[in-house]
């Protein structure tokens, strides 16, 4: 799991280095903040919706006038539960600064209070954000959960429930950003 992590981080850092060098493609830095939602989904236990907020980092690698790609390492921390997502979304800009976004997200459990979760999960994303201006930004994200997050390896009663135990996490969130 920490391999993985340290593998997407240095894919980035990798090609940030590589754009870099071209000082016409060189990445653009962006902090972000924002509020949180998560909302719980599972047939072994009745779901829930918990709020908090995000804070993170992104890169923005542009590939054409109109196209980028956009690495973002964004930590979560929901009322007991607390993700790293790593979304790495290819995003399309409009000439009247509103962008769309789409790509896949990593999602990796840094708090399990209950203990029943993978660590590590596997989202699609959707983005909606606008330009300010040359720094300042706003966006909505929602993230749906692909992949189950119920660890198979701990003791479950199957006599009291039938059926595979799923458990997922969707999320969405608002921000605002600044670019450097």
């Amino acid at each position: 799991m920490k391999k993985i992590i340290l593998g997407v981080l240095l894919t980035v850092l990798l090609n940030a280095s590589i754009y870099g060098q071209n000082k016409l493609n060189s990445p653009e830095f962006g902090v972000h903040l924002g509020y949180a939602l998560i909302d719980i989904k599972s047939n072994i236990f009745e779901g829930d919706t918990q709020s908090g907020f995000f804070i993170g980092a992104s890169l923005n690698f542009s590939l054409s006038e109109t196209l980028s790609l956009q690495p973002k390492f964004l930590y979560a921390s929901y009322s007991d539960i607390g993700f790293l997502h790593i979304p790495i979304f290819l995003s399309y800009k409009t000439k009247q600064g509103i962008y769309f976004s789409t790509g896949p997200q990593l999602t990796v459990l840094l708090d399990d209070p209950f203990n029943i979760n993978k660590e590590l999960g596997l989202d699609f994303g959707l983005g909606l954000g606008f330009d300010f201006s040359d720094t300042i930004f706003i966006e909505a994200r929602y993230a749906l959960a692909l992949t189950n997050r119920f660890n198979e390896d701990i003791d479950f009663d199957e006599e009291a429930f039938s059926g595979t135990p799923n458990l997922k996490y969707n999320n969405l969130m608002l921000g605002v950003g600044y670019k450097f």
